[in-house]
């Protein structure tokens, strides 16, 4: 069943051009492309997980746009918007490396630790969990679509797959991942 999960995170917002830490700030895509990476991977009437958060939302209608059908089923999940970045939200990531170098190991932030009156490793560690459990209560044979954030979607691919992706990837945005890619991307990033 891990083999018929795609991953999408949401398309490029404003904080995103501009490198700042969104967080749980529910803002818009600024850019909706012509054409998303690895579409033609969805295959027709996938169980969709999603964000509550606008960024997803958006991301999907274009994509459906895009294929030219709506999904007809959509689960809006809670447990699947970003995490809670406490103080660092809409500020500029130089500046919180700059002023929490702590944080960082070679530029990378350490997940294990909780960002200043943020989200902490343990709590977002427990929403993956939830979401798991509803994709182990999906029929294996359907093919799942989860549209969600960076920080969360690293999170839950290490636990589906049981391998640190905290740590060298990052989801681009806008494009499918399925699992065959993840590891790809890491590896070329090793």
């Amino acid at each position: 069943m891990l083999g018929n999960i795609l991953f999408v995170r949401h398309l490029k917002t404003q904080s995103n051009l501009m490198k700042r830490y969104a967080g749980q700030q529910d803002i818009e895509v600024v850019r909706f492309p012509e054409k998303i990476e690895q579409i033609a991977k969805i295959q027709c009437d996938p169980i969709v997980l999603i964000s509550p958060m606008k960024r997803c939302q958006q991301t999907l209608l274009h994509i459906e746009s895009l294929l030219g059908y709506h999904f007809k089923d959509i689960l809006v999940l809670e447990d699947l918007r970003e995490r809670h970045l406490g103080i660092w939200e809409n500020r500029l990531k130089s500046d919180i490396m700059q002023v929490y170098s702590e944080y960082f190991t070679n530029g990378v932030f350490d997940f294990k630790k909780t960002p200043p009156e943020g989200e902490s490793f343990f709590e977002i560690n427990n929403r993956v969990e939830s979401v798991i459990r509803i994709i182990n209560k999906i029929d294996c044979k359907r093919q799942i679509l989860i549209c969600s954030h960076n920080q969360l979607m690293k999170v839950l691919v290490s636990q589906l797959f049981q391998f640190d992706f905290t740590q060298n990837f990052d989801f681009i945005n806008g494009k499918i991942y399925n699992k065959h890619d993840l590891f790809n991307d890491v590896k070329n990033k090793i």
